[in-house]
This record gives C-alpha cells, structure tokens and sequence, in this order.
C-alpha cells in the first residue's frame, strides 16, 4: 500500500511538471503584424484610404518637370496622423540615350503614426501661372490602431 501510495505521488508530480513545461514548449509567440503598405495613383484621387498605425502609403503620380509643371502640397489637414518619409521625390523615366524632357514620376510616402484622420491635396502646376492647376489629388486617411 505504502508503494501503491509513493507511486502515485511520484505520478501527480511529474504529471504536474509535465503540463507546465508542455505549457511553455507549446506557447507560440506571433511575429508583429505589419500591415502592407498601401500604393496609390492618380486614379485614387477623391478616396478615402483605410491604414493601420505603423503602416506606409505611397502616393505615385506621373509629372514632368521639365515643363515646368510640378506636384506640390496645397493642403495637408494632418494633426501628426501621418509622418511624411519622403516628400516629392522625382524620378524620370528610362529614356534614350540623347533624348531629353522625358517624364517620370513624383513620389510621397507617409506612415500611419497614430489614429485619427487626415487630408491631403497636390496640384499639379507651375509656379508662376495663376488660376486652376492642370490636375489636383485629393485623399483622406483614416488611421485605426
């Protein structure tokens, strides 16, 4: 009896040391989310855009400022929801060898910083004409956490 007593002692402890080691072994821990960034073009403009805190958007649009033209900021209604990490930066297109005032693209890239809502809106202008711009984009984001 004394025997039939020990073992089952022995048998509830390691039992009990058992599932909380197994515990430990089987805990996964999930790598950080992150979210895909979001890319967006001129026919994007008028959207409203969904983001998570810590996720990028990069807007991508075609200019050519050999003409004078250029995308600037008109109106940036951001409160710190965004960071800007790179604003209107150009990149001409592949062109060949001797050609000159080739067109390329101006790139903006923002990263959710914290919830909220912002607006943002380009034009596509020269600096020294006055009235309308040849072209505006316009969209609001929405950041959740």
């Amino acid at each position: 009896m004394k025997t039939l007593s020990l073992l089952a002692c022995v048998l509830f402890v390691l039992a009990g040391c058992e599932s909380g080691d197994s515990a430990e072994r089987d805990e996964v821990i999930a790598p950080p989310r992150v979210a895909t960034p979001i890319m967006l073009t001129m026919e994007d403009s008028g959207k409203t855009t969904d983001l998570q805190v810590g996720q990028a958007v990069t807007i991508t649009l075609k200019g050519n400022p050999t003409t004078g033209y250029e995308w600037t900021t008109t109106a940036f209604d951001n409160d710190g929801v965004l960071t800007t990490l790179a604003d209107g930066v150009y990149t001409p297109n592949p062109n060949s060898p001797g050609l000159v005032g080739v067109g390329g693209v101006y790139v903006r890239t923002y990263q959710a910083a914290h919830a909220g809502r912002a607006t943002l809106t380009l034009v596509y202008a020269r600096s020294w004409q006055t009235g309308a711009p040849a072209k505006t984009f316009t969209a609001t984001f929405i950041v959740h956490e």
